[in-house]
């Protein structure tokens, strides 16, 4: 068994080194790594030529900035040319590292296992120091063969999104990407996720903290904001989309799933309305959410006492603004109290 590491590179060139050196630390060294420089400006591409010019293990794809999507896929089409059917591919994002024995347990749990899909818990850190342990006292751990399960698992915590909490099989790969899901930017990670848990025979969620995710707790707003913040659906009517094709979930299952979506939704609505920009341009943007055909659906099941989706289903896009004017006020009030 070989690993195949798979890292998107954009714009890490402080925090690149130490990714690779987390791989090159490994207990186990039979691995491969895949740079993908997805069009950085800074110091990455020299970077990532500099560890292909020292360790012949490691290869470098230079192209056009594509986004996450596109430069996964551009890792998963160079393993899937290079690896043999019994080897394995790891997730990587270039500002995080591994723990030095995450190879080695992968690769245990999977023989140990006769799987073809190994979930790994994280710790969030930040400058060498733990914030968060990987909390398993709230996180599945076991085996799962049955679709039904692993669908309700998966499908319903968005925890279980990111690439990197699983190894897989390189035979789980999609040999095919969507171009549709190119532009996508936040949910890429759910979409790519689908075809390997389509075909997923055996899957195993460790208890093992084996990644050290990175968090800057300096950092006082959110990626997304207005400027950034397009309404698409994509993400969870595609996932909808699966699950109904799939005909392994009851009704009540859908009903079950349905509650998942409402808050996702609900999320939708009070990111837009605490954005710092003018009412009238957070009222448009909750008319978009509102007349998407998906989110229109989910919001129609809501109950009354979901204040938010209520409000939505009857366009009050100014009393949901005011509210979430005064959120984001307390929450302001909140953080200068905290910091005297």
């Amino acid at each position: 068994m070989t690993f195949y590491i798979l890292i998107p590179v954009y714009q890490v060139e402080a925090f690149l080194a130490q990714c690779l050196d987390s791989v090159f630390s490994q207990t186990v060294q039979n691995f491969r790594i895949i740079l993908v420089n997805d069009g950085s400006t800074d110091g990455s591409a020299a970077l990532c030529d500099k560890a292909a010019a020292e360790d012949s293990r490691v290869t470098v794809i230079h192209q056009q900035n594509t986004g996450p999507y596109g430069a996964r896929r551009a890792a998963i089409e160079r393993c899937l040319k290079e690896a043999e059917k019994e080897d394995w591919a790891v997730f990587l994002d270039a500002d995080d590292s591994l723990k030095p024995n995450a190879l080695e347990t992968i690769a245990a749990a999977a023989q140990r296992e006769d799987c073809d899909m190994v979930f790994i818990g994280e710790d969030q850190v930040w400058q060498d120091r733990v914030l968060r342990p990987f909390p398993v006292e709230m996180a599945f751990v076991g085996r799962v063969e049955e679709k039904r399960q692993l669908y309700k698992i998966v499908f319903q915590d968005g925890w279980y999104n990111p690439l990197w909490k699983k190894a897989v099989s390189v035979s789980l790969l999609p040999p095919e990407g969507v171009e549709e899901y190119y532009p996508v930017r936040f949910g890429e990670d759910l979409l790519q996720s689908i075809p390997m848990y389509a075909h997923c025979r055996r899957a195993v969620f460790l208890k093992d903290s084996l990644y050290n995710y990175a968090i800057n707790p300096r950092s006082a707003t959110n990626d997304l904001n207005y400027e950034k913040y397009a309404c698409s659906s994509l993400v969870p009517r595609t996932c909808w989309e699966f699950l109904k094709s799939q005909n392994v979930w009851t009704e009540a299952d859908f009903a079950e799933y349905g509650s998942w979506l409402r808050r996702l939704t609900r999320f939708q609505v009070w990111l837009v309305a605490k954005f710092r920009t003018t009412a009238k341009n957070r009222g448009r943007l909750l008319e978009e959410i509102n007349r998407d055909e998906f989110y229109a659906m989910v919001i129609s099941t809501a109950p009354r006492k979901d204040a938010a989706l209520r409000l939505m289903k009857g366009c009050h896009y100014g009393i949901l603004c005011l509210m979430g004017t005064c959120i984001r006020w307390l929450g302001n009030l909140r953080r200068w109290v905290k910091n005297g």
